[in-house]
């Protein structure tokens, strides 16, 4: 059996009185990209929303302590304007240096990362080549149903990663899904190793997404005015649903539509259906119209992404509704936004829905059902895992796995819509769950507290002088290294070096750099076209020139490569680097 995988961290605020305590007074470094913390992107998603209410917590949570400069891992010059925007937006005020996020040698001064998601191989490899301990990763879990993110969870079981580092999971459903992954494959390398493994794995700290509670704070006259743009009467309910209009990858809309309309006929309430967001396409756009016309219920849609609108969709309904069924899912904003606006919520009892929302205090959870037989799905993933269906097929065919409950639905939908009383008291209670669990001023302490016990853990490591781990990574080797057995010989700083003579010339005529009686020197050698990749590589000609003047032409005892080094005042690196290209050119030899 696998041992038993990470939860979360462990030592609480009062315990960290280590020389880590003093922390949490600075800023982890952000390795930010655009597509993390975009909310102008017209294919909006969650993820993007939660990055850039993140970065907004963050700068507020730090902008009153003590002077420090933000590092900012950025792959592109975009990125960098759009989290300096952001972050300034947000009202900070510190320096903001930024770090090439390419030239891990050059990432300093900081001992922890976060990652707007699950770190990858690729990066921990990046540290690794400077040492495993160098600093702490911190990332978050948002969808983990791709391949390429459930195989990066199985990776962290031989990848580089140590336990001071951490992957947030938004709710205990993520955290069952990752541990289980981690079980299976730790007990597939006991097989396959022919014994128990007890790998260092990184924490899995429950953490939910945050939101501004402020944001979703209609101003007086907001209700009435929505309603009026849009039509309501005083008498009716709006059933609103905020986020992408995917049937297959946020909530397949037929169960929403079809409860409502029974709904209606069991209240004699007037009740619309009122749909805040966005369609990647007019194909599922018309098959969302077409559930809505076979369902008997009206549908009006306003765009979610522009400014202003969602606060005022909110602020227009009576009831709002989530039916989530879907794979993708993890944690769900939009029923906290809900709570947050004061409405009450009737959501699905799936994944991290179930951990937001109070059966009975902020709303009303709908059963949902899957097969128990895992075998339903066995030629579902096979067909994914071999290229022969895409992703969006995956999820698509899973969610038609996945069943809410309709007739209770309808009758949720249909209680709060009789009783007023009710959808303020709900309303009211999510109003305050919101700011006391998941306003960003709550959940920032939070992943400071994590980020606080990651120094804990890693200064502890190095005080107590524990191993750095290997560098490098085993797959991808260094080439002197994987091919050391190739060549006849090795040059190092013992290999002695001369200049040779050229065909057809005596010793006492040669000239310092090699050329004599028309055979090319050094200069022209080095200013060869075949050579304009090695920019920053070779030296100029120049200084080739001038490094085979400076060894003893042959038949004179050669040079030692490290007394040439020293007289040249180059690295051992250059040196060698230089020693072979002339050996390549024919312009020394061993002696």
């Amino acid at each position: 059996m696998a041992p038993p995988v990470p939860t979360s961290p462990t030592a609480s605020r009062a315990a960290l009185a280590s020389p880590a305590a003093d922390y949490r007074v600075r800023a982890p470094a952000l390795f930010l990209a655009a597509d993390a913390i975009d909310t102008g992107s017209p294919r909006l998603m969650g993820r993007q929303s939660a990055g850039s209410g993140f970065l907004r917590g963050l700068a507020r949570a730090f902008r009153d302590q003590p002077t420090q400069t933000l590092q900012l891992l950025c792959p592109q010059a975009e990125d960098l304007a759009l989290a300096r925007t952001l972050l300034q937006s947000a009202g900070w005020t510190h320096p903001i240096a930024h770090l090439p996020s390419r030239q891990p040698a050059a990432w300093r001064d900081f001992d922890l990362l976060h990652y707007p998601a699950p770190f990858s191989d690729a990066l921990g490899w990046q540290r690794a080549r400077h040492g495993i301990s160098r600093f702490a990763f911190s990332g978050i879990t948002h969808t983990i149903s791709s391949d390429a993110v459930m195989r990066q969870l199985a990776g962290y079981v031989t990848g580089p990663f140590a336990h001071w580092d951490a992957l947030i999971c938004t709710s205990h459903s993520v955290l069952r899904a990752v541990q289980g992954i981690w079980r299976e494959q730790v007990d597939y390398l006991a097989w396959r190793m022919g014994g128990p493994l007890k790998p260092s794995l990184p924490m899995l700290p429950v953490i939910p997404l945050g939101i501004h509670c402020e944001d979703f704070v209609a101003p007086e006259g907001e209700r009435d005015a929505g309603r009026r743009q849009w039509g309501v009467g005083d008498d009716e309910i709006v059933v609103l649903f905020v986020g992408r209009l995917s049937l297959h990858a946020k909530a397949n809309p037929l169960a929403m539509y079809l409860a409502c309309a029974r709904a209606a006929a069991a209240s004699g309430k007037t009740i619309r259906v009122l749909e805040c967001g966005w369609f990647a396409n007019d194909a599922i756009r018309a098959s969302f119209d077409e559930a809505a016309r076979v369902a008997g219920v009206r549908v009006d849609r306003v765009d979610g992404r522009l400014a202003g609108v969602t606060r005022r969709a909110y602020a227009s309904a009576d009831i709002f509704v989530s039916l989530s069924d879907n794979i993708q899912e993890t944690f769900g904003l939009t029923p906290v936004e809900a709570m947050a606006a004061g409405l009450p919520v009737v959501v699905s009892d799936w994944d991290g829905y179930r951990e937001t929302v109070r059966e009975g205090l902020d709303g009303l959870l709908t059963p949902s059902h899957q097969p128990a037989d895992p075998a339903c799905a066995d030629d579902l993933i096979e067909n994914y895992a071999d290229g022969r269906i895409n992703y969006d097929h995956y999820v698509a065919h899973a969610h038609m796995l996945v069943a809410v409950d309709v007739e209770a639905c309808a009758a949720a939908i249909a209680r709060l819509a009789l009783d007023p009383a009710l959808r303020a008291r709900m309303g009211a209670s999510g109003r305050r769950r919101a700011r006391e669990q998941f306003d960003w001023s709550v959940v920032m302490p939070r992943y400071q507290d994590l980020w606080t016990e990651q120094a804990a853990r890693l200064d502890a490591h190095r005080q107590s002088g524990g191993a750095t781990g290997p560098r490098g990574d085993p797959g991808m080797p260094n080439p002197l290294a994987m091919f050391a057995h190739y060549p006849t010989g090795r040059l190092d700083a013992m290999t002695r070096l001369c200049r040779v003579t050229c065909p057809g010339t005596v010793a006492q005529g040669e000239p310092a750099d090699g050329a004599a009686q028309g055979f090319p020197g050094a200069a022209a050698l080095r200013d060869l076209a075949m050579w304009r990749f090695s920019a920053g590589w070779l030296p100029d000609a120049a200084f080739v020139s001038q490094a085979l003047a400076a060894l003893p032409l042959a038949p004179a005892p050669g040079l030692p490569l490290g007394d040439w080094a020293r007289a040249l005042g180059a690295s051992d690196t250059q040196s060698l680097r230089l020693a072979a290209w002339l050996l390549k050119t024919g312009l020394i030899r061993i002696g």
